[in-house]
């Protein structure tokens, strides 16, 4: 799995990106499928924070668009919604509160 990064990997997962799978050299659609079947409660278990307290374990240092995806999943929002939301909102420097606006009104206009 060298074609991807680890955070990018859980993403995949998460948003259930079969396309996105295929493009790591060596992974067909059937393949990236079965990946996404068998690592989907895998993936679920580290992304929910831990709850013994340990702020390293439960991701106390998340990029602000891992936080926003967060909270647009917590709102209702499916993974792969919230990946296309998060892409229109998209911009270097802004804060996990600008995030999460802008791509509630990208929500709203589509």
């Amino acid at each position: 799995m060298s074609g991807a990064s680890v955070e990018d990997f859980l993403r995949i997962i998460e948003s259930e990106d079969v396309a996105m799978l295929t493009r790591i050299p060596g992974i067909g659609r059937k393949t990236a499928e079965r990946i996404l079947i068998e690592m989907r409660d895998s993936v679920q278990k580290f992304s929910m924070p831990a709850l013994d307290g340990n702020p390293l374990a439960a991701g106390a240092a998340q990029s602000p668009q891992s936080e926003a995806f967060s909270a647009l999943i917590a709102l209702g929002y499916k993974p792969p919604e919230v990946t296309r939301l998060l892409k229109s909102a998209d911009e270097p420097g802004l804060s996990t509160t600008e995030i999460i606006r802008r791509a509630l009104k990208s929500a709203v206009k589509a």
